[in-house]
């Protein structure tokens, strides 16, 4: 049975969090200019330029186009949505463009057919097949979503020119090819086979699969230390997709991506749902001494929620709907500056350090490109279906129009609670149906449901809530969740830990001082850390630590009305206050801190958090100092305008009296003259 997803124009979101991150992205993509981004594949074609490339970033390297590709896919999901007029000029005008590009050969690209001649001969070339899978998953989309044909001719054409390349690789140039990130293009090509049905593409498609690597993880092997996350997922979404075509004589593949994505959760995935450090996969287990301000790549998120929605599609496993809601929640809406619209690249998990977003116009990363396609298609994964089911996998202010089933289902529920989710049915005549509800694993079992007030007949299956029965316009579904703050230890380091409450997880602000970022080589902006900031948290004395985080939900102080708490039993109840991840994106923040009850604190680290807090002390005086300084020269900025004024006042008061004094005098005179000379007259 596999379980699809709605079409992107029969779910619209009405959460408004979700529609100013959406709203933000769309404004971005429409600021962006075409013939820059075009201009690469226009150079390399050698037609005249119509603009300069966008400098500075990833636009400006041998990675040049692969954010053409993002943005193809990013336009057609707007246009699928909304079908916007100007979305599909858009998308034409590129189409044609990159036709005339290609004009009399396959080869289609923003750089010389030589960067491929260069890497199969071992030399050094920046990941050219990892841009060509961006091009050619983003032609698919202009051709599935938009419904341009011309988009499916030429991805047809350059796929063809990989083909003849690929299938004449020796062994030794295959070897190398490999060892250079490759992204997805085993899935691509899977992709154009169920396309085209042509033999030649599984064939291509063969060469870029690591067939050692699949075998090992289908035997459940760890083997992903220091692999290449964001390179090394898309070659499971590709294995997958080999097995969701070709069947069972394919186990292996699926067996091997399922393992894939099991290990990553278990072994490597941060409680946001991010993983890796520095771009890698490290040692199985090792996330604690691997936090750093370069944790949690987007990109790979973005990866790991495609192989989550496959093997939900290929298995109907809910758990795998809990780690989407999970990771979309923190590290998807997590990733965007809700002010501008601009996106991560790493996401860090050690305390004190923040966020660093992209530029507009001047970094163009990978994740700026995954960061155009989740923000264009955020009402996906919300409802699923078969020829005789709904599925409800994640709770969403939205609403579904499924028109083959004559149903719009209505969905309403509150970030700033999310216990309680409402359902209003409409229908075109009344119809039997079986409605799944996805019971979250941060509920555990206890939820309560009704229907028009009622509590109705149902059973649960698979982690599902089923309600079978003949729904009816005016129907209305209630759901009620109990959500609480849970602690998730580091296996690792394990009095480190992070707190979720329902699917957010919770983090604490740690101030805007000094707030400086660095490049790094690839010209990706870090944060630093170069002040001192809260780490560890001590229990009071009457507290034991494993007591503490068992029963963690009664000393998470939650504050009235709103997503927010402060602690209890502890040396900071007053000075951290834990929001939800996605909001701390401005700010220094912790998600992971040390915990420790008196009794079991070392004593050099006792030491150390007496001289942190003489330090925090000395900052927070320091910082109280700055404020009343910052104060009194306002203060007399103020005073010094109001005397300035007072005597701007005075003076145009003295210069309207001198004028009036003038004016009077010359009146005076006027009028002695005018009777001097009425006088003389008279006296004639």
């Amino acid at each position: 049975m596999l379980i699809k997803g709605f079409a992107l124009d029969e779910v619209k979101i009405t959460e408004p969090v979700l529609l100013n991150a959406q709203q933000k992205e769309i404004e971005y993509l429409r600021s962006l200019d075409l013939d820059r981004l075009l201009a690469g594949f226009r150079e390399t074609a050698g037609l005249p330029k119509r603009a300069d490339r966008y400098p500075g970033g990833w636009e400006n390297s041998e990675l040049s186009g692969h954010t053409l590709g993002h943005y193809m896919v990013a336009l057609s999901q707007l246009y699928a949505a909304t079908g916007a007029g100007d979305v599909k000029e858009s998308l034409e005008y590129i189409v044609d463009e990159l036709a005339a590009c290609q004009a009399g050969r396959g080869y289609l690209f923003a750089s010389e057919e030589e960067i491929f001649d260069r890497l199969e001969e071992g030399g050094l070339a920046w990941m050219p097949w990892y841009t060509m899978h961006k091009l050619m998953t983003g032609l698919l989309a202009v051709h599935r979503l938009a419904k341009i044909p011309k988009a499916l001719s030429i991805a047809k054409k350059l796929g063809d020119w990989i083909c003849n390349r690929v299938l004449d690789w020796t062994d030794k140039e295959r070897r190398k090819v490999l060892c250079i990130a490759d992204g997805g293009m085993n899935d691509c090509l899977y992709e154009m086979y169920k396309e085209t049905h042509e033999k030649c593409y599984l064939e291509a498609a063969e060469q870029f699969e690591e067939l050692p690597l699949f075998e090992k993880l289908a035997e459940g092997k760890d083997v992903l230390s220091n692999k290449h996350a964001n390179n090394t997922i898309p070659k499971f979404l590709g294995a997958l997709n080999r097995y969701m075509i070709l069947g069972e004589s394919e186990k292996l593949y699926f067996d091997a991506a399922k393992n894939f994505f099991d290990i990553v959760e278990k072994n490597h995935t941060y409680v946001t749902g991010g993983n890796g450090e520095l771009e890698h996969f490290r040692a199985a287990g090792a996330l604690g001494k691997e936090r750093t301000q370069c944790n949690c790549e987007t990109c790979s998120s973005f990866n790991m929620l495609k192989l989550a929605e496959r093997l939900y599609a290929a298995t109907g496993e809910k758990r795998y709907m809990d780690y989407y809601e999970r990771t979309f929640f923190n590290a998807i809406l997590g990733s965007q500056n809700p002010e501008d619209g601009m996106t991560t690249f790493f996401q860090p998990m050690a305390p004190g350090y923040f966020k660093t977003y992209g530029t507009p116009y001047a970094s163009f990363w990978c994740c700026t490109g995954t960061g155009m396609e989740n923000f264009t298609k955020l009402n996906r994964s919300i409802y699923h279906k078969t020829e005789d089911r709904v599925y409800v996998n994640r709770y969403v202010s939205s609403e579904l129009t499924a028109k083959k089933l004559g149903l719009q289902l209505t969905q309403t529920v509150s970030m700033e609670a999310f216990d309680k989710v409402s359902m209003a049915v409409k229908l075109e005549e009344p119809k039997e149906l079986s409605v799944y509800l996805r019971i979250p694993d941060w509920t555990g079992d206890k939820v309560e449901v009704t229907v028009n007030g009622q509590e109705p007949e149902y059973t649960t299956e698979d982690g599902y809530l089923l309600l079978d029965r003949t729904w009816k316009t005016g129907d209305k579904i209630e759901l009620r969740f109990f959500p609480k703050v849970v602690m998730h230890p580091l296996s690792d380091i394990q009095n480190c830990a992070a707190a979720t409450y329902g699917p957010f997880v919770l983090a604490a602000g740690l101030g805007k001082l000094d707030m400086v970022t660095e490049r790094m080589r690839t010209k990706v902006i870090v944060s630093t850390k170069k002040v001192p900031v809260r780490e560890r948290i001590i229990l009071n004395d009457e507290f034991e630590l494993q007591d503490w985080f068992e029963n963690s939900d009664e000393y998470f102080v939650k504050k009235e009305n709103e997503l927010a708490f402060s602690l209890r039993g502890t040396d900071v109840d007053e000075e951290l206050v834990f929001e939800p991840y996605y909001k701390k994106y401005d700010e220094r923040y912790g998600v992971y801190f040390e915990y420790h009850d008196k009794e079991n604190l070392p004593d050099d680290l006792r030491a150390a958090i007496e001289e942190q807090k003489r330090i925090e002390e000395e900052l927070r005086a320091a910082e109280e100092e700055r404020l009343r300084l910052e104060a009194e020269a306002e203060a007399e900025r103020l005073r010094l305008e109001a005397e300035a004024e007072a005597e701007r006042l005075r003076q145009e008061e003295a210069e309207r009296l001198r004028r009036e004094e003038e004016e009077a005098e010359r009146k005076r005179k006027e009028e002695e003259e005018r009777k001097r000379l009425e006088a003389e007259e008279a006296a004639r």
